[in-house]
This record gives structure tokens, C-alpha cells and sequence, in this order.
């Protein structure tokens, strides 16, 4: 099994609570991972960014990265916040946020999601 950390751009404007509940509420989603925060080790982008950690557990060894990906992006896309800005800047919805993997010495996998610049 794969755990996921994720941090959110705060361009983005994502509370993760908002997150792990959009994603929790998803049988798509549901049936790859579990999400939950973490504001115990939480550092973001900047000070004035959320101080939560967003992380997935438990994910199958048969799932794949990409997978992973597309329904982070899908949920994200999807969050009120985020449909605000959208609707604001109009680029194209699969080319709004990025994801970039980090791997952590200790073997753990810290997914940043990004919006893209247009």
C-alpha cells in the first residue's frame, strides 16, 4: 500500500477539509483511498496558505499514478473555490492544475498540486 501528502497552491484557495470531503464522498475516489488532514506536521507554501496537510492511505499497489492523479485533479476541479476561479480565468478545465511528486528521504510521496500558468 501507497500513502499520499498533499499541499494545495494557495492560488488555489482550497481549505483541505473541503478536500477530504468532497474526496470521501466520491465512490471513485473512496474505493482508491481514504483522505483525511493532518495540521500536526502541516508547513504549506507561504504563511498565509492553510496549515493543513491533506493525506491519502492506503492506496493499492494496483493502482496506478496516473490514476491517483486524474482524481485528485477531478476533485480539485470540482471544489466551489476552485470553480470560482475557473470561471474567472476559463482556461481549459484538464489544463488547470498540475501535480509534481517529491519523494521524501524517509520513502513518503508529497504530491503538490499547482494551478498552471496561462
Amino acid at each position: 500500500m501507497t500513502d499520499y501528502q498533499i499541499r494545495f497552491d494557495p492560488r488555489l484557495e482550497i481549505n483541505p477539509a473541503d478536500f477530504v470531503a468532497a474526496w470521501n464522498n466520491s465512490p471513485d475516489c473512496k474505493t482508491v483511498a481514504e483522505a483525511q488532514t493532518d495540521s500536526s506536521a502541516a508547513v504549506d507554501f507561504d504563511s498565509s496558505a492553510l496549515k493543513a496537510l491533506t493525506l491519502l492511505g492506503g492506496i493499492a499497489i494496483g493502482v496506478t499514478t496516473n490514476t491517483v492523479y486524474d482524481l485528485i485533479k477531478s476533485t480539485v476541479i470540482n471544489l466551489p473555490t476552485v470553480q470560482k476561479t475557473l470561471t474567472q480565468t476559463l482556461p481549459v478545465r484538464s489544463e488547470f492544475v498540475d501535480i509534481q511528486q517529491i519523494e521524501q528521504p524517509d520513502g513518503t510521496k508529497l504530491l503538490i498540486v499547482i494551478m498552471k500558468e496561462h
